[in-house]
C-alpha cells in the first residue's frame, strides 16, 4: 500500500489557427488589419486582434480557476522558407531556473523525431 497518492492533471487546450482571417487572404502572419499576429501577445487589441485577445483571456481564466500558473505553452510553426516544425521559447537568462525548463520538451521532441530539429528551435527572439 502506498503512504501517498500522487494525481497528475494536465489540461490541453489546442487551437489549430490564430490567424483565419489572415491566411485565408494568402498572409502568413498579418490579420486582416495588417498586423504581425506574434508580435501582439503582449498587448493585444480585442477589436484589432480577436483571436490573440481570446487566447490570453482563455489562459487567464484557468489560471483563475485553477489557481496554478501555465506550465508551458506552445506555438509550433511551420515557415515559408524553413523544412520541418520549430518553435520559439521564451528567452530566460541561464542563471534562471526557467532556462532548462522551457528546452526540455524540445530537446525531447527533438530526439524522438526528425521533424523537430532542435537547432532550428529559437530561444533568442523577444514576442
Amino acid at each position: 500500500m502506498f503512504d501517498c497518492c500522487l494525481i497528475i492533471r494536465v489540461i490541453f487546450k489546442i487551437v489549430p489557427m490564430l490567424n483565419p482571417d489572415g491566411v485565408i487572404l494568402g498572409n502568413y502572419r498579418t490579420n486582416l488589419t495588417g498586423r504581425d499576429l506574434n508580435r501582439v501577445y503582449h498587448c493585444p487589441s480585442q477589436k484589432q486582434h480577436p483571436t490573440i485577445f481570446a487566447l490570453k483571456q482563455l489562459v487567464n481564466k484557468y489560471k483563475f480557476l485553477l489557481k496554478k500558473d501555465v506550465f508551458a505553452s506552445f506555438d509550433f510553426h511551420g515557415h515559408s522558407r524553413k523544412k520541418g516544425v520549430f518553435m520559439y521559447g521564451v528567452p530566460f537568462p541561464r542563471t534562471n531556473k526557467m532556462y532548462y525548463k522551457v528546452r526540455i520538451i524540445p530537446k525531447l521532441l527533438s530526439d524522438m523525431t526528425e521533424m523537430f530539429r532542435y537547432a532550428f528551435f529559437n530561444f533568442y527572439s523577444s514576442f
